[in-house]
């Protein structure tokens, strides 16, 4: 893009719309995330005259201009399906005057930069409720560069996205996949109630120990994940596991209990606890899936915050089938694991790349 691309306010191309749904017609509620997409709305809607409620339209925006300084973001998103949606009346719904000067898929680009957030910010600082004016809203700054140019920067991200999407896609079914192999050796024509002989039940200390995590130090010039339970929060320069370990989430109310595979070199932080196997290490990816199909949300402790110990862990009754079933199991699905783990690497790759390119956005 050329050092000249004028930066012009985004009220010159764009107006507001005020469609109700008079006639009832349209019935699927919908809110924008803070990851500025379109999401079905959690709302209590029963007994509630939807009449009132906004229609947004292919190819128009939606966003919330409410709370934009205390949350340091403006959620908007362009809505994309052929079918109409509804909206709250909080919501605030606009499109585009002249697409021949502002391309709504570019724009949808804009908007999704930190730098489109930190000029909202910026402008709801001063209002109490630290809300954005629909004026102020206009007045964010955006570069426009010729339609050709707008074209042909969307051309490069529609790629890019497709290759992410089908990253997704991949994996998902690499997943599925694991799952359906977990459940034909393990669950189908298993009666819990009476186990083949080989089987019993026992609990998870009988097969695996367990540590908690540490606080990290985190560096700029580490190179290994520091690894929550939540996901990746950081770097640093030591690890404290050099292979992938089962993890239960040990702390916060969104994920306690929730089980997850570790990346293979990491550190641990304080929110969660490792289950290492050990000699049983065999037994890793059938632990993994059964520990997901069991509520281990019950292990859930703690009147403050709900929290998992390795005490309520280690009394966790599984069943633990005979080991040369979970072996032959491991074997099968390393083999689809690695293929995960390869498309993986290929969309944080992808990943990082269309963060780099909305960043040349200027």
């Amino acid at each position: 893009m050329s050092s000249t691309t004028p930066y012009l306010p985004l009220g010159q191309f764009i107006r507001p719309i005020d469609e109700r749904n008079r006639d009832g017609l349209v019935t699927n509620l919908l809110g924008v995330s803070v990851n500025k997409c379109f999401i079905p709305s959690v709302a209590n809607t029963i007994g509630t005259d939807m009449s009132k409620y906004k229609v947004v339209r292919k190819g128009q925006f939606a966003c919330s201009l409410m709370q934009v300084g205390r949350d340091k973001l403006l959620p908007v998103a362009l809505y994309e399906r052929d079918d109409e949606a509804l909206l709250s009346s909080a919501y605030v719904v606009f499109d585009i005057n002249d697409t021949n000067k502002l391309h709504p898929e570019y724009l949808r680009l804009c908007v999704v930069r930190k730098e489109f957030d930190r000029q909202a910010t910026f402008l709801s600082g001063h209002g109490v409720r630290a809300n954005l004016p629909w004026e102020d809203f206009c007045s964010i700054t955006i570069p426009v560069p010729p339609i050709t140019e707008q074209t042909r920067i969307v051309s490069q991200f529609a790629t890019l996205e497709k290759r992410i999407s089908l990253c997704k896609a991949r994996i998902s079914l690499l997943e599925r996949t694991a799952s359906a192999l977990y459940r034909k050796t393990f669950v189908d024509s298993i009666d819990r109630n009476n186990l083949p002989a080989g089987w019993r039940m026992g609990t998870l200390g009988e097969v695996a120990e367990f540590c908690y995590g540490k606080i990290p130090k985190v560096t700029e010039q580490g190179d290994v994940p520091i690894f929550s339970g939540y996901g990746i929060v950081g770097q640093t320069d030591l690890p404290i596991f050099r292979e992938q370990h089962i993890v239960v989430i040990a702390r916060g109310d969104s994920g306690s209990g929730k089980v997850v595979l570790s990346p293979h070199c990491f550190f641990l932080t304080n929110l969660s606890i490792a289950i290492l196997l050990g000699r049983n290490s065999d037994m890793k990816l059938y632990l993994y899936h059964h520990l997901q199909e069991l509520d281990t949300a019950s292990l859930r402790s703690g009147s403050a915050q709900a929290q998992v110990t390795i005490d309520s862990l280690s009394k966790f009754d599984i069943v633990i089938p005979p080991y040369h079933l979970c072996k032959g199991y491991e074997e099968q699905v390393q083999k689809i694991y690695s293929l995960k783990d390869n498309i993986e690497r290929q969309l944080s790759c992808l990943e990082r790349t269309k963060e780099l390119l909305l960043t040349l956005i200027k």
